[in-house]
């Protein structure tokens, strides 16, 4: 019988300007090939332009974060990573990073600092809970908070 480590998971918090942003391109590129003529390359498009629009559903559906023991795992369509805690420097709370790794769903996420000059934005549902998290397994974590 193995033991089973202890797996805090985080749902993503999904921000609606960027959700109708997401639809409205996936509905775009669906119509697309509906302006074009019908030529035997219709099917190849459709497929590609299907293939897009999975892609885009996958990262702003399939986006979550976990802590497990030690790390900080996240995931956001096919971009995974875990960081360890006890490299993380300083998160910025309430901020919205615009450039960079950023598996996120929204705005006014976390910004994570973490080993030499490594930075990566996320979006849990809860950004206080979520620093509460991580200053359980690294109290030395800076936390700066941005609220409005």
């Amino acid at each position: 019988m193995s033991h089973q480590p202890d797996r805090i998971t985080i749902k993503s918090k999904r921000d609606w300007r960027l959700s109708a942003f997401f639809y409205a391109v996936c509905l775009f590129i669906i119509s697309v090939p509906a302006w074009q003529p019908q030529t035997n390359s219709t099917f190849f498009i459709w497929m590609i332009l299907g293939l897009v629009v999975a892609m885009l559903l996958w990262f702003l559906h399939g986006t979550s974060y976990a802590i497990q023991r030690d790390h900080f795992h996240y995931k956001s369509g096919f971009i995974r990573g875990k960081i360890a805690i006890k490299d993380i420097k300083s998160i910025t709370l309430n901020e919205t990073m615009w450039a960079g790794l950023k598996p996120a769903t929204a705005l006014n996420g976390v910004i994570i600092r973490y080993g030499f000059a490594s930075e990566i934005y996320v979006s849990p549902v809860n950004n206080e809970t979520f620093a509460n998290q991580l200053l359980k397994i690294n109290p030395r974590i800076e936390v700066h908070n941005h609220a409005k």
